[in-house]
């Protein structure tokens, strides 16, 4: 008999976001009771407190952290390589594009390929920027100066989901202004906030965009 494809894609969104709820589960058992956090870490470099603290119980749940997003993130991973398997396998014969007849001076176009080309583009610029960030973070260390770097990878993985919720074309003025908008925000509020609500924040509002990239996928 015949798997319908929709199904086996609704089923392993569902079974994801259930081992993404269970994660969240074992992380907050695994936290309580919730301490006070230690006293911030001080930059050798640029003498400002990071979003690191020398504490053995604080080290033991980043620890604890670690080992549940490491594991969670390998089974998405996992499920993702299917789901593409999947969608690749279900995909309807590619046809030939047809051109657009040129108009004045101008060359025909074929839109598949400018789609297919704008979201190459923003999947390099993504993979340069984690670069640049993990660069930063290395140097700087993690904390709100390292924040206006690291905001650019977030920028980029927004710019992603618009491209997978609008097929690869947005508008680019709208698109601009959301960037400038967000960019800017994120990293004023996260510059307010006090420890440990600043690293908080940030790593929340970046968790979101994977959880609606997903979401758009799936």
């Amino acid at each position: 008999m015949a798997l319908d494809a929709d199904k086996i894609l609704s089923f392993l969104f569902q079974l994801l976001v259930g081992i993404q709820l269970i994660a969240v589960a074992v992380l907050y058992v695994n936290v309580l009771p919730f301490p006070d956090p230690p006293p911030q870490k001080i930059s050798n470099l640029t003498g400002l407190p990071t979003w690191n603290a020398d504490s053995p119980h604080f080290t033991a749940i980043n620890e604890t952290v670690g080992v549940v997003k490491y594991v969670a993130a390998f089974i998405t991973g996992v499920l993702a390589i299917i789901c593409v398997y999947i969608k690749v396998h279900k995909k309807p014969p590619a046809q030939t594009p047809v051109d657009e007849p040129p108009i004045g001076n101008q060359p025909a176009a074929e839109e598949i390929i400018w789609t297919k080309l704008l979201f190459n583009t923003i999947i390099t610029g993504y993979i340069i920027v984690t670069f640049i960030a993990l660069i930063t973070g290395a140097i700087f260390e993690l904390g709100k100066l390292w924040s206006a770097f690291g905001i650019y990878h977030n920028v980029l993985e927004l710019c992603l989901a618009a491209a997978l919720l609008q097929r690869g074309t947005f508008n680019y003025i709208i698109g601009l202004i959301v960037i400038v908008v967000y960019s800017i925000s994120a990293v004023a509020i996260t510059s307010q906030l006090e420890w440990y609500w600043d690293v908080t924040f940030f790593k929340f509002q970046g968790k979101i965009i994977y959880f609606v990239i997903i979401s758009i996928y799936y």
